[in-house]
């Protein structure tokens, strides 16, 4: 499943994850962050499931960008 997960300064990853906790941990690789920090790691940081709406739309435009 897709989650967008945003940190404390408003910084936005979309991820694929079973779990927000592992969203998480990937959007801290992703961004350079030490997961364990307490202002801006895992516990400061906020994990949503996308929308199906938001999936599909991107669905959408990977396959316009691609012809």
């Amino acid at each position: 499943m897709k989650h967008i997960v945003t940190t404390p300064g408003e910084r936005t990853a979309e991820v694929e994850a079973k779990n927000s906790t592992q969203a998480k941990r990937k959007a801290c690789k992703f961004f350079g962050i030490r997961p364990g920090d307490p202002w801006c790691g895992i516990p400061a940081m906020t994990a949503k499931q996308a929308k199906a709406d938001e999936q599909s739309k991107e669905v959408s435009v990977n396959v316009a960008k691609s012809h």
